[in-house]
Order: structure tokens, then sequence, then C-alpha cells
């Protein structure tokens, strides 16, 4: 697991770019699809944009936390791989999609935020392992848990490998 300290400047970016994005959406008509009712709209918003900001920073990948449109499933790139950041408010979280087939990306990062300036990268999967490993959740989910995932710092050499396999 990496630890993610974002600066005050980087919260409050996020909390600006967390308010947009909650607005934007809810105004066009698309629903937060949270699991956790506890939550709200902008609070998933939020943790959300926070690990996608500690992935970029772990990864050294650009991302644009005020970028618009419709979530495709990839929030961003690590060189020429699409990368699904899922983030979580618990420390016993789990890597959770909608279905397998939600899963479009080719490899997902789970990032716990269990305060306001940590983000943890705890880990990945690609989505042919995840479709293998995955166990359905509550009602109408499937997940796999923190074990289930590769160490965070693995991804770097696993992502040359791609890159040079072309």
């Amino acid at each position: 697991m990496i630890e993610v300290h974002l600066s005050r400047k980087e919260v409050l970016k996020c909390e600006r770019a967390a308010t947009h994005r909650s607005m934007l959406s809810r105004a066009s008509g698309v629903v937060n699809q949270r699991k956790d009712k506890s939550s709200t709209d902008h609070e998933v918003d939020l943790i959300g944009i926070k690990g996608e900001l500690a992935v970029s920073k772990v990864y050294n990948t650009d991302f644009d936390m005020n970028e618009l449109g419709v979530d495709s499933g990839i929030d961003m790139f690590i060189g020429d791989t699409g990368v699904d950041v899922k983030t979580t408010k618990y420390k016993t979280g789990r890597l959770l999609f909608k279905s397998v087939e939600a899963f479009k990306a080719p490899i997902s990062i789970l990032c716990l935020n269990t305060n306001d300036d940590t983000v943890f990268v705890a880990g990945w999967i690609r989505r042919t392992d995840f479709a293998d490993r995955c166990k359905p959740f509550e009602d109408d989910g499937v997940c796999v848990e923190q074990s289930d995932l590769e160490p965070p710092e693995s991804l770097w050499l696993n992502l040359i490998r791609l890159e040079v396999g072309k």
C-alpha cells in the first residue's frame, strides 16, 4: 500500500472539482451509483477525485480533475493503458463494480481515503483477473477483496512489459 499526502491546496482543488462535478452530473440527470447511502453525492465525488489525484501522483501521469464528460469507465491513462480508479472511505473497503461488464478499463486501482488529506493506493487488478476472482456484493454488485489485488508497486513493471511487448 502506498500512502499519498495531499496538500491543503490540492484538497481545496479537489473540493471545488467535486462540487462542480456533482452539480454538472445532477443537472444533466446522471445519477450517482453509490452503494454507501451514508455519503452524499458530493462526498462520493470528492473521495473519487482525491483517489484519482493520488494515483496520478504515484504513477506520474497527467490528470485534469476539472475534465468534463460522461464517465466512460476510464479515468486516466498511465502510458497507453486506460485506468479506472475506485476510491472508498473504508480501511477494509473492496474494489466494487455494478457488474463484471461495468469494468471497462484494462485495469482498475483501488484507493482508500480515510481522512481529509491522506489517500492510500491499495492495489490494482486486471479486468480479466477481476472477472475470475469477483464475488457477489450485496444485492447488485460484484467485488474483490484488497487481498485479491496486486501491490501498487508492481504496476510499473507490468505496464513496461505491456509497452515493450507491443
